[in-house]
């Protein structure tokens, strides 16, 4: 359910208030939050919840969890762009 509801969300809080500003760089600032709290999220959790969850693990993740977050709204505000202004 997380790689059908992720992309709808970055869609809904980064590409789409980004587009409405005409700003990319606030596509990915938006997107960048969006990736670090979800993947903290889960995150902070195992590690709270898992006894072998090692924080490295974590810190890793949530890492990746804002660049991801910050690079894919960045595409899709592109995209957009460039296909509702042709």
């Amino acid at each position: 359910m997380f790689d059908l509801l992720y992309p709808l969300g970055l869609i809904a809080f980064a590409v789409l208030p980004a587009h409405a500003a005409a700003s990319a760089s606030r596509a990915v600032m938006l997107g960048l939050l969006f990736g670090f709290f979800t993947y903290a999220t889960y995150d902070l959790a195992n590690q709270a919840i898992l006894r072998n969850w090692i924080t490295t693990l974590s810190v890793v993740d949530i890492v990746w969890g804002g660049l991801l977050g910050g690079g894919s709204p960045y595409c899709g505000y592109s995209a957009a762009r460039h296909l509702l202004t042709v």
